[in-house]
Formats: structure tokens, sequence, C-alpha cells
């Protein structure tokens, strides 16, 4: 399976998710897809964020291009958005079903509210209205690191 198709199947996880889910129970989900743990540990930090910025870049929010990956020897690495694999199928993902969405920021919803950016947002501003002046900063993303 590639990246795409990965991503894809992946997308779909996220959908699946119940009320009740937790961040465990995903990343055992992502891996029953036949996702390596370092995989599916990608996937769950890549698919939320893309789907955030896909929903939220309209209403006026910014985000940066750029992340900061937390190395497991607690040094930083700046490093592309537009490098990651993940990040690029997922992006491509929900633009395709925001397009065909009647409400697309609803339609994103159960994927976006697993990323750390929109409970930033959330943080921020509680209405999607007062959106319009929100510049987030790099995320900071935990290197997987095998227990």
């Amino acid at each position: 399976m590639n990246s795409s198709q990965l991503v894809e199947a992946a997308v779909d996880t996220f959908y699946r998710a119940t009320n009740d889910a937790d961040q465990t129970s995903v990343l055992c989900a992502l891996e029953q897809l036949g996702a390596s743990p370092k995989e599916a540990w990608h996937l769950f930090q890549f698919i939320p964020m893309a789907f955030a910025h896909t929903a939220f870049e309209p209403l006026g929010v910014r985000f940066q291009d750029r992340y900061i990956r937390l190395l497991p020897s607690d040094a930083r690495e700046t490093r592309r958005l537009a490098d990651e694999p993940y990040y690029r199928s997922a992006l491509a993902e929900a633009y395709k079903r925001r397009a065909s969405a009647s409400n697309p920021l609803e339609a994103l919803m159960p994927v976006y509210l697993w990323s750390a950016e929109f409970a930033a947002i959330q943080e921020l501003v509680h209405k999607p209205e007062g959106l319009r002046n929100v510049c987030l900063t790099e995320p900071i993303l935990l290197e997987y690191e095998p227990s």
C-alpha cells in the first residue's frame, strides 16, 4: 500500500472513531491497516493537521509551512510540511472532501478534532467567525520513540 492509499484508509479510520476513542485506540486501528507503529504515529500527527489547515484556512487562520520535530534527545529539527508524504496525501484528501461537502467545516470535523492545532484555535476563540486574525506558530511534533 503506498502512502496515498494508506492515508485514505487512515482518514476513514478517523471518521469511524467513536466519541469514546482515545489516542491509543486510534493508533491501534492505524496499525491494523498495516502501518508500523512509527507510521501510525506520523499518520496520527499529520492527517488531523492537514484537515485542520484545509478547514480553517478559508476562515482566515494562517498556518506555518514548517513544523518542529522534537527528537528523543530533546534536540529540535525544523522541517517543511510539504516534504512529508503523509501530510501531502492528507491535504489532497481533505481538499477533495471539502470540495464535495455542502458544509466543509462540519464535513472535515471528525478528523480535525484530533488536531492539536484545532485545540489551540479553540483556546483562542470559541466561534469560527472570530478566526480571521489567528496566526498559529510552527507546531512541535514529538518523534516516535518505541517503548
